[in-house]
């Protein structure tokens, strides 16, 4: 960690990585820190760089990456949200460069990137859900909660829409102000309360 505003952020991801060792997720190997500096040390990646499910969707181009290959892979990403949720904890960030995705490993995909986490007694944000707006559900524009277990859902199934079909289920938001006034016009629309109502639906 080289800057000092994200410390606390920093020692909640290092602590929600420790509590979360399974398979599914990137591996904890230790958390130390020097007199300038924080170190988060964990299991390194085959293939990382250019190995997230977001490099796996750029290669497979419009057709979208077989299906025999994104199903089991999901179904792993799901275990790992569940038993994240399970310990109310949520990720807040899903989205395809935070999925570690092997070629053709499937059995080894895991979740990854656990920085803007929100743990069960403290997120340390404030104002708007710090999150990935492709990615997000319309209710984060219009409650005021920090995260719940939905928002994982939701950003989970949209990132494997994307896996199977080579494109992104909405169209792509611009980044800065212009992203945060496109998307909550998103919310507003009538397409994202059909969105909206699925989102409620998965958490249940």
């Amino acid at each position: 960690l080289l800057n000092a505003e994200y410390a606390k952020r920093f020692l909640t991801e290092a602590k929600v990585m420790q509590e979360l060792q399974d398979p599914c997720f990137v591996k904890f190997i230790d958390f130390f820190e020097t007199s300038d500096h924080a170190f988060l040390v964990m299991k390194f990646l085959d293939g990382m760089p250019g190995s997230s499910l977001r490099d796996a969707i750029n290669r497979a181009g419009k057709n979208g990456i077989p299906k025999n290959l994104v199903l089991p892979a999901f179904e792993r990403y799901a275990r790992g949200l569940s038993l994240m949720h399970k310990r109310k904890i949520i990720h807040r960030d899903i989205k395809p460069s935070n999925l570690y995705y092997p070629a053709g490993r499937p059995d080894l995909v895991a979740i990854m990137d656990f920085g803007i986490v929100k743990a069960e007694d403290s997120s340390f944000t404030s104002g708007m859900v710090p999150c990935t707006f492709d990615y997000a559900p319309p209710e984060i524009a219009v409650t005021e909660d920090r995260g719940v277990p939905g928002m994982d859902i939701y950003a989970l199934g949209l990132c494997m829409y994307e896996a199977l079909t080579g494109r992104q289920g909405y169209p792509r938001i611009p980044t800065g102000t212009a992203g945060m006034m496109t998307f909550f016009e998103r919310c507003k629309s009538k397409w994202a309360r059909y969105g909206l109502w699925w989102w409620s639906y998965a958490t249940i």
